[in-house]
């Protein structure tokens, strides 16, 4: 399974109504590109659960580039409570 069908799938138990509030989210190293960038920034970040998350970790996600990186920062406007560990 390749990163983003497994973004997919994190993504989407992320935001269940039956989930549990997440409160730290550690994908370090985890061969994360763009693609799986956008989608967490726009399927979670964006969302109204993401309000319980207050640490990200994405650090040593080296194929994460500019449009990723673009996502995240467009996520984190509307995101207060975030902190985001970003050592690539």
């Amino acid at each position: 399974m390749k990163p983003d069908e497994k973004m997919a799938d994190l993504c989407a138990a992320l935001v269940s109504p039956t989930a549990a509030p997440v409160a730290v989210l550690k994908l370090r190293d985890c061969g994360l590109g763009d693609g799986a960038v956008q989608m967490l920034a726009s399927r979670v970040l964006a969302h109204s659960s993401a309000r319980a998350l207050v640490e990200l970790d994405l650090s040593m996600n080296t194929a994460i580039k500019e449009d990723g990186a673009l996502a995240l920062a467009a996520a984190l406007a509307s995101n207060d409570t975030l902190k985001v560990s970003s050592k690539l």
